[in-house]
Parts: structure tokens; C-alpha cells; sequence
């Protein structure tokens, strides 16, 4: 059981949580084989797509005069 779960996405039987219970890390979750996997630290704020083995996510902005965020993309290897 997945807890305190703030986002999630699933796509190609890879689930990625993003959750308080794992400090705002994301957590990938191969459902074929069961695999976990924690991605780097970042501040999170959501999950938005993942398509040829890159995660797109919006992260806190580290430019304080942008209160919104920024995108960043994670190759999933």
C-alpha cells in the first residue's frame, strides 16, 4: 500500500509515486518485475508525463521571483 501519495503516473507498466512518505522522493515502481527504484531528491510538485525513457516533472523553482516552477527531465535508464 501506497501512502500519503501527493502524484502519480503510470505508463508502459512503470508506476511513479510521488509521495510524502518517501520525503518527496519519487518512487518508480516496475509492476512487471517488481522493481523500486527512488529517484534523486528534488522538490517535487508533480508528475506530468513520460514518453522514450524521460520523466518530465515540474519542480519547485530555485529563482525565488518565480513562485510557480520549472520543468526538468529525468532520463530513466
Amino acid at each position: 500500500m501506497l501512502e500519503n501519495v501527493i502524484d502519480f503516473y503510470v505508463k508502459d507498466n512503470m508506476l511513479f509515486v510521488l509521495s510524502k512518505a518517501d520525503g518527496d522522493n519519487i518512487k518508480l515502481i516496475d509492476l512487471k518485475n517488481k522493481k523500486i527504484t527512488l529517484l534523486p531528491k528534488e522538490n517535487y510538485i508533480s508528475l506530468l508525463s513520460y514518453n522514450n525513457n524521460i520523466l518530465c516533472v515540474l519542480v519547485k523553482s530555485k529563482n525565488h521571483e518565480n513562485f510557480l516552477g520549472e520543468l526538468k527531465f529525468i532520463d530513466i535508464k
